[in-house]
């Protein structure tokens, strides 16, 4: 079942897991529904590449309970002297589940395990195993309750049954209760979430992500869901074909210091701060969907710090509590089919960044498209940065850009289709872009002056010339021309 062209290591080994075996005896061999001798967690089988430097592991994806059954955590950050090569299939070939498989390491606990907590109006309750040391803990059914931003899935921990019912979208853990006892509370004080079908899980790996690959390690993981921050640094290397990434406590993916992603399909949902992040690091993708996250000012749909690099083709970035797309810190941008939506500024750059940015649109921002000063101290670079923009559609935004901020940097508007710019900057170029004609069709709010066959148009300060046109007809058919 090998997909050679992600995987091409013929001499991996190959080991099965699957999350509802014992952690007795386990060879990591086929589980085939009577003799289940799989490892039960994905770090069980990383854990035992010693001597061989490629590993090949097929998920179950059992529901005996109704529920996805989460296959574990990876961490593939120890250095121990060689590279690690791990291959992880989610595709469902030897059982008869339909959905992906899921990287979770904790708990679920579906709607139906919860009850009204007496005396109180918003609280649920439900029977627990999982000790007060959960380290977070969130909604999986965020279309059921009305959410402020997209990373407000996480609720907020507590200390009492009292101050989670003060807290609307909060939990605690009652250790002192037999049993031990969850008590939750739904943002916007929801009541129905539960009989909707709403479920509430516990991430408990005492880790602050779900997976982790560094020191020249190289994980690729295809078809499977994973919920949970993912965290690729320090040289090492995380491929991802049509994947999941859902509920993270901080960036749905993060690239920094040296890592590298590589891959296609990759979807980000509803992550606590940025959806796709790259704080030195390097990125090549094809599909690329974020979608909901961020729950402050300084939360993107995908963010480039610290000279990181990207290039990524087919993109729709929706939805940002703060900025949709930033590109800072001497980093540079290749974006090529794209949609960007739904922020206070659609694409920002500062003057020490670059990128090509061509076929897409930008729309329902309160900025389109905004230049602005580095924000450090101390340059990353010496010299002049250049952006350019081809064939990028303006819609439905307050201003499609914005060109007040004073800048060393370059940036050039090809076939470019816009109306409203705030401010003006020489570092700007215009070609074929349809700006001035856009302003032509509303000179007649304009002053108007007519001398000797001329008609010199004003913008509405009545004192820049937008240009002087000779005619022949009369005034009033020019207007109609225009206007």
């Amino acid at each position: 079942m090998r997909n050679w062209n992600h995987f091409p290591y013929s001499a991996a080994e190959e080991v099965y897991v699957n999350p509802q075996s014992s952690e007795a005896g386990l060879t990591g061999l086929k589980w085939d529904g009577d003799n289940d001798v799989a490892y039960s967690t994905l770090q069980n089988a990383i854990d035992t590449i010693t001597d061989h430097t490629a590993l090949e592991i097929y998920l179950a994806n059992h529901e005996g309970d109704g529920l996805i059954k989460g296959a574990g955590s990876i961490a593939m950050a120890d250095w121990d002297g060689h590279e690690i090569h791990a291959y992880v299939n989610g595709t469902n070939y030897y059982n008869s589940y339909a959905r992906q498989p899921l990287i979770f390491d904790g708990t679920i606990h579906p709607g139906g395990d919860f009850s009204a907590t007496g005396g109180q109006l918003i609280t649920f309750e439900s029977n627990t195993s999982i000790p007060a040391a959960a380290e977070e803990c969130f909604l999986t059914q965020p279309e059921l309750v009305t959410l402020t931003n997209g990373g407000d899935t996480l609720l907020t921990e507590q200390a009492s049954i009292a101050a989670v019912e003060a807290n609307p979208g909060s939990w605690w853990i009652d250790v002192g209760s037999a049993p031990d006892k969850l008590y939750v509370s739904l943002p916007d004080s929801a009541t129905d979430y539960f009989t909707n079908g709403g479920a509430v899980a516990l991430q408990t790996n005492g880790v602050a992500q779900t997976i982790s690959v560094a020191f020249g390690n190289i994980l690729i993981i295809e078809n499977c869901t994973i919920w949970g921050k993912i965290l690729c640094q320090f040289g090492g290397l995380i491929v991802l074909y049509n994947c999941d990434s859902w509920f993270s406590n901080d960036s749905g993916i993060r690239i920094s210091s040296g890592g590298t992603l590589t891959g296609e399909d990759i979807r980000i949902h509803h992550a606590y701060t940025d959806g796709l992040s790259l704080h030195g690091g390097r990125c090549n993708i094809k599909n690329l969907l974020v979608n909901k996250v961020g729950t402050g000012v300084i939360d993107q749909c995908l963010t480039l710090h610290e000279k990181a690099a990207a290039t990524i083709e087919g993109a729709i970035l929706n939805d940002a509590s703060a900025e949709v797309v930033a590109i800072v810190g001497g980093s540079t941008l290749n974006l090529k089919d794209f949609v960007v939506s739904g922020g206070t500024k659609g694409i920002r750059i500062d003057d020490e960044s670059g990128g090509h940015i061509r076929d897409g649109l930008i729309h329902t921002c309160t900025t389109g498209f905004s230049l602005d000063p580095r924000s450090g101290a101390v340059p990353y670079f010496n010299y002049n940065h250049r952006v350019d923009l081809r064939n990028v559609g303006f819609g439905n935004n307050t201003t499609d850009i914005s060109a007040s901020a004073t800048s060393s940097t370059t940036v050039t508007l090809n076939d470019c289709s816009y109306k409203t710019v705030d401010g003006a900057n020489t570092n700007f170029t215009v070609i074929n872009s349809p700006k001035d004609i856009a302003k032509a069709k509303s000179f007649n709010k304009a002053t108007q002056s007519k001398d000797n066959g001329n008609l010199t148009i004003f913008e509405p300060d009545g004192t820049t010339e937008m240009g002087t046109f000779t005619f022949t007809e009369t005034e009033s058919d020019i207007t109609r021309d225009f206007a």
